[in-house]
């Protein structure tokens, strides 16, 4: 069927009718439905339907863009052509939900076109009382993936979440995408937050583990339910039913009960987490590193603790320089609280965490020119926590240590080489298990990307994102009406998330 397309839309045969663009867009949606990667028979109708875009209707044009994102194709001409054509539109020609599918389709591409965004944003604002619960959740997680924190757009659709009930009309996945996105642009809206953790309560039965994952993390980030029911209910479900959650999953729930003040229920997860995960190898570095650093701080099972880091060690190689922060923050606590006992080096040396952290010094210094300025300051406080008691610190983290203030002062950071000069490698009698504050923890946690860029426009904040478990968001659909569901895939923002129907 697919050659017999290709044959249409190639003219190659004068007996063959050519093809409508229309139908085109047809193609496009069955194959993503399908799951069909006809990677020639999509790069074709990219190029013939291009610059016909404007013979498109607005339900047409979004399912054909839906269908590139869906299978990750389409070139960058063509989400050129196809932005052209979006800025042009008239007002209220495209639907909410073409708008918030467009949004995902450009978002899930990772094509950050900041005007077109600023566009679907004053649009949706405009309307946002006629949104519908998929068209805010697809919104909200589309402006938060591209790194787009339009905060009027967010506020407004809250507002419309929360007003009449409609909050109570989301899916779970709708609830845990919108929470997700509002914590992943750091922006708390009380009245949404109370309401997501009546409805997530309520409807907790409902939660798949990603949802609840996503949940948990959003409200510890945002440092917000702490003494509600919410964490008390999520976290008693997540127990019960660990076995089904997949590592990322698991990573983000341990991550935030660390994050929520000794809650009652965190020993006992804790306990559950180290019971249940036998298996390491499935566990990305991101995930590792974190459990690491909130098993360090929260204490448990020394088998796990071992293992975990023993894990880690295995694959450092692979940890990407987030990863291997939030490792060398989790080692360093462990050698602060003395809850290491493992033999991690192949030598089987008995300092196994001064080697590990020689090892983590070494591969961090052939880094350090690459770092950004608050990695450099993650770096500098989890070096502060060291502790060198009798034994001496290992030679490779000295060196580090000097390299760091030296690296300091080659951009101009004098004041802050001056203050690593004065406060070396030591314990610095600190009761708050080596957090570094709110910015700096969540640019080691956020996994991909970890600096925010300088606003631009009122109300507007382009950032790279930090802190965040999988993903989770609730997708458009095709052929103008209605969702598809989709898959979530795998980036540590959150669990960030899939789409709804």
């Amino acid at each position: 069927v697919s050659s017999q397309i290709e044959l249409h839309l190639t003219g190659e045969s004068a007996e063959i009718e050519p093809l409508e663009v229309q139908c085109m867009s047809i193609v496009c949606w069955s194959c993503a439905t399908l799951r069909l990667y006809a990677v020639n028979l999509m790069g074709i109708i990219s190029d013939i339907a291009g610059p016909r875009l404007w013979e498109l209707k607005p339900f047409e044009l979004s399912n054909m863009v839906w269908a590139y994102a869906k299978l990750e194709l389409g070139q960058a001409n063509f989400y050129e052509e196809v932005s052209t054509r979006m800025l042009n539109r008239m007002p209220g020609e495209f639907s909410l939900q073409c708008l918030s599918t467009m949004a995902w389709a450009f978002a899930s591409a990772r094509r950050r076109d900041f005007k077109l965004f600023s566009s679907i944003s004053q649009e949706m604002q405009a309307n946002a009382f006629n949104v519908k619960p998929q068209e805010i959740a697809n919104s909200l997680w589309a402006f938060a993936k591209i790194k787009c924190a339009e905060f009027s757009l967010f506020r407004a659709l809250a507002e419309a979440a929360c007003s009449t009930d409609l909050i109570w009309n989301f899916k779970p996945q709708e609830l845990s995408n919108s929470v997700w996105a509002f914590a992943t642009v750091s922006l708390h809206h009380e009245g949404l937050l109370i309401q997501v953790e009546q409805v997530a309560v309520y409807k907790r039965s409902q939660l798949l583990p990603q949802n609840t994952a996503n949940i948990l993390w959003a409200y510890a980030k945002l440092q917000a339910g702490k003494h509600s029911n919410l964490f008390r209910a999520l976290l008693s479900g997540a127990i019960q039913t660990l076995p089904q959650h997949k590592p990322q999953e698991i990573s983000a729930i341990v991550w935030a009960a660390e994050r929520v003040d000794n809650h009652p229920l965190c020993k006992k997860l804790f306990d559950a987490v180290a019971q249940c995960c036998q298996d390491l190898t499935d566990f990305p570095p991101q995930a590792l590193a974190n459990m690491v650093k909130s098993f360090a701080c929260v204490g448990g099972s020394q088998r796990f603790i071992d293992e975990l880091v023993q894990e880690s060690m295995r694959r450092l190689q692979s940890f990407d320089t987030l990863a291997l922060l939030a490792l060398f923050r989790g080692v360093t606590l462990l050698r602060r609280k003395g809850r290491a006992s493992l033999s991690l080096s192949k030598n089987k040396i008995a300092e196994p965490i001064s080697a590990a952290l020689a090892e983590m010094s070494v591969i961090m210094l052939a880094r350090l020119t690459s770092l950004h300025d608050k990695e450099m300051q993650n770096l500098a406080n989890s070096l502060h926590l060291l502790v060198p008691q009798k034994d001496q610190l290992a030679p490779e983290v000295t060196m580090l240590h000097a390299a760091l203030i030296d690296e300091g002062s080659r951009r101009g950071r004098h004041s802050w080489a001056s203050w690593m000069r004065q406060v070396r490698p030591r314990d610095t009698e600190r009761e708050d298990d080596g957090e570094i504050g709110s910015e700096d923890e969540d640019m080691w946690m956020g996994g991909f990307d970890n600096q925010r860029a300088q606003g631009q426009g009122a109300g507007q904040t382009y950032f790279q994102s930090h802190a965040q478990p999988h993903e989770g968001h609730t997708e458009p659909c095709g052929m103008g009406e209605g969702g598809r569901g989709m898959e979530w895939g795998g980036e540590w923002s959150g669990l960030d998330g899939g789409v709804s129907e």
